[in-house]
């Protein structure tokens, strides 16, 4: 039900040499299902040259650059969120990129970092630049997650793009999705973002229109279960780093499973991998809950696993 999905952003990357632990994520031979497509968090236009040279020897054709990041400590340094501050530096840096690039640039980012009409001001300007797709989560970076995404200030900033759209925020199961397409009819792609962590079934629903039959769900979560388990030990190599990966992404899909809080803080706990999996597998005999909008607005916003 993907189409292709982002890596998680690469940073510090350097401007000489990439280190192979920077491009671990984005390397064909973990990636065997869908297109992945390589993310870089950066204020330095040498250091996204480097790393989109390194990205396009794996046969890649794309590169993010992550302006949407909102977090304090990344937006303080000039990244992420805290870039669209600093307009004129954000236009040089693509200034500098853009004619040298061997990979398309595709831009992930949200309607500001302190107020709502920073991308904005700088539409005009932006729409002369060659971008592949602007990605964009309408809140501004301040707020984090809290509150709702506006869906105004997103069509606002459709009407005067002249680039290629991407919804994201807050779609969490088909109804909200539906919501959305309701709300945004010109909207072509968009990118589930949190919600797919929560409910690994919603990619799929988005593109089908329903969700599997609820007899085949929890065979199908094990599976999945087993395929991330495979995969996080090719990566990541030891127990420890498997149970910190495993443990990440049930801390989302705990949401789809109701009353088992009890299960779930077992889980938390654990510092044995092996008890981790025999306290998955059990509340995957459980039923799944693809209703979760509510869950996610009441606990999603402060996961902590």
């Amino acid at each position: 039900g993907v189409d292709a999905v982002y890596a998680p952003f690469a940073s510090n990357v350097g401007t000489g040499k990439i280190n192979p632990s920077k491009l671990a994520d984005i390397i064909p031979q973990n990636n065997k299902y869908n297109q992945c497509i390589p993310q870089i968090l950066s204020n330095n236009a040498d250091e996204i040259l480097a790393y989109s040279n390194a990205i396009s020897q794996f046969g890649h054709k794309e590169l993010n650059w992550n302006l949407g990041c909102p977090f304090t400590r990344i937006a303080h340094k000039k990244k992420g969120a805290g870039m669209l501050l600093y307009p004129d530096d954000l236009f040089s840096i693509l200034d500098k990129v853009l004619p040298k690039i061997p990979v398309s640039l595709s831009i992930k980012t949200r309607l500001g970092m302190n107020r709502p009409d920073e991308l904005q001001a700088m539409m005009e300007r932006l729409n002369t630049y060659p971008i592949s797709k602007l990605i964009l989560h309408p809140r501004i970076g301040i707020l984090k997650y809290e509150g709702f995404a506006d869906i105004e200030a997103f069509s606002n900033i459709a009407s005067i793009s002249t680039l290629p759209m991407v919804y994201n925020g807050d779609i969490t199961d088909l109804k909200s999705f539906h919501r959305f397409q309701s709300q945004l009819p010109g909207i072509s792609e968009w990118m589930p973002g949190r919600g797919a962590l929560i409910n690994p079934f919603l990619p799929g629903a988005m593109l089908n229109g329903s969700y599997p039959p609820v007899t085949a769900r929890n065979q199908i979560l094990k599976n999945f279960q087993h395929d991330l388990l495979e995969g996080c030990y090719q990566t990541k190599g030891n127990k420890r780093s498997v149970l910190g990966s495993m443990k990440a992404i049930w801390g989302y899909m705990s949401g789809m499973f109701e009353n088992q809080d009890d299960l779930i803080l077992r889980m938390k706990r654990t510092p044995d991998l092996d008890e981790f999996i025999k306290l998955a597998d059990e509340i995957l005999q459980t039923p799944t809950n693809m209703d979760i909008e509510s869950w996610f607005r009441n606990m999603g916003r402060h996961i902590s696993y």
